[in-house]
């Protein structure tokens, strides 16, 4: 009668462990990862790989904390195809973890088309999409245009900007700037005013935000920072879905 009781302890325990082990390691999940923005300064387009670190936390009022770190990668040729990683939620794999479902897009601004896939998914499908000619916009309305005008004097009145001077990042000179936002008082059901702000380097010489830092008191702090930049052509594989993947026109 005593041996379940053991192992019932040790299986706790167990449990126990790995839980600790769980709330101690930051998890890739709830990390909203997105492709790095890219300032064409002087219309500079230099081919590249990147390595980006994007970093989630969070402290919650009852003195918890949410700690997430996911990698991803991005790519740009000489012809202007990019290729992002970007991940939005994790899945549960066969192995009983949660991985993070990532997605890979590949844009391609000669032949007018975008492609992606899913890199965990169990469908093995590369879409294929034609995004539709720009049309000319309709004429506002006037209403339309003092809706447009009322909202861009709220902005401009609660928007204000610093600049951070130049620093040395992965080994890029880079200009930092920062966009403060306030939130005012009773506009979001909000007692105090609330202040979000969003910190941007930018290497000079490519364009590449190198490191971005928003935060804002209702969702907590993103640090998207560029680890590491080599500037020349990747692979060409890398532009095309994996061998084994079904094509499928959209």
């Amino acid at each position: 009668m005593r041996r379940p009781v053991l192992c019932s302890t040790i299986l706790a325990s167990s449990l126990i462990l790995a839980a600790v082990s769980i709330a101690q390691s930051p998890s890739p999940c709830f990390v909203f990862a997105s492709g790095i923005r890219i300032y064409d300064k002087a219309n500079v387009k230099p081919p590249f790989s990147a390595t980006i670190q994007t970093t989630y936390e969070q402290k919650l009022a009852d003195g918890n904390s949410i700690h997430g770190i996911l990698i991803t990668h991005e790519y740009r040729d000489t012809s202007g195809r990019i290729r992002t990683e970007s991940s939005m939620r994790c899945v549960l794999g066969l192995d009983g973890q949660f991985h993070p479902d990532l997605r890979i897009s590949v844009s391609d601004p000669g032949a007018g088309t975008t492609i992606w896939w899913e890199v965990n998914g169990s469908e093995k499908t590369a879409h294929i999409v034609h995004p539709p000619k720009p049309t000319a916009a309709a004429p506002l309305s006037s209403e339309q245009r003092q809706i447009r005008a009322l909202t861009q004097a709220s902005w401009t009145k609660n928007t204000r900007h610093e600049s951070l001077g130049e620093r040395t990042i992965a080994g890029f000179l880079t200009e930092g700037s920062r966009q403060i936002t306030t939130t005012p008082a009773g506009e979001q059901g909000n007692e105090k005013p609330l202040e979000s702000s969003e910190e941007v380097w930018i290497a000079e010489d490519t364009g590449i935000a190198i490191l971005s830092i928003q935060e804002d008191p209702r969702s907590g702090r993103t640090t998207q920072e560029v680890t590491d930049l080599k500037l020349g052509e990747p692979d060409v594989s890398l532009f095309a879905p994996p061998v084994g993947y079904r094509v499928e026109e959209q």
